[in-house]
């Protein structure tokens, strides 16, 4: 009874390399941003981060800065994200969306609300 041979033989080894060097090559992020993107059926609810109301468009618009210059400060995927102000029976609102899931939207919102901001998740 033999041991089986430490390494592998040269024909192994020259099958097995273009998938070792494919996974030591560095991130880069995805190639095909298309290939990524899901259904709407599929993808579930869209959650987004919603300021309170500001009686004035100028002060949503403010706070919309704010907030998109902390989204890309934060999570990875920042620039693709949205954002807008709407006008609500309430006043103006700024809002930064669509975040992957609620549970993402919710860390970064917990991360504007450590800021002292009184944003929250919403679905739509």
């Amino acid at each position: 009874m033999g041991k089986p041979p430490l390494l592998a033989s040269p024909e192994t080894a020259r099958a097995a390399a273009p998938a070792a060097s494919a996974a030591s090559a560095p991130y880069r992020g995805a190639a095909d941003p298309e290939a990524l993107r899901l259904s709407p059926a599929a993808a579930g609810p869209l959650v987004a981060l919603a300021s309170p109301a500001y009686p004035s468009k100028a002060e949503a618009e403010a706070q919309l800065a704010l907030m998109r210059e902390h989204v890309l400060a934060v999570v990875r995927t920042g620039a693709t994200l949205q954002g807008e102000v709407f006008e609500t029976p309430q006043g103006w609102r700024a809002a930064v969306w669509p975040f992957g899931t609620r549970e993402e939207a919710q860390i970064v919102n917990a991360t504007m609300v450590a800021r002292g901001w009184k944003t929250r998740a919403i679905s739509f």
